[in-house]
């Protein structure tokens, strides 16, 4: 009786099939991937603003002199050091 009552709880967990996709008859090929394209792309990214991410090891005092000043000038952290990125 146990592994009927599991049964139905699979079954009423599964999702609903999917409905099958119209398949057209003449799809194009995909332009080929060459290096020059794939860095064109990570550097010309649409999806998203902020593409790159940065990780730097600071000691406790320097993250305190950052917080310290993020909280006296009312910025975030992150957007100070970008500002300061900005500014070289």
């Amino acid at each position: 009786m146990a592994s009927t009552r599991k049964e139905s709880l699979a079954a009423r967990m599964a999702p609903p099939p999917k409905a099958a996709e119209p398949q057209e008859s003449a799809k194009s090929p995909k332009p080929a991937r060459t290096a020059k394209t794939v860095i064109d792309q990570s550097f010309t990214s649409t999806e998203k603003e902020f593409s790159k991410r940065l990780t730097v090891d600071i000691t406790e005092e320097q993250h305190k002199k950052l917080l310290l000043k993020s909280v006296e000038t009312g910025k975030k952290m992150n957007p100070m050091i970008r500002d300061w990125i900005d500014s070289l």
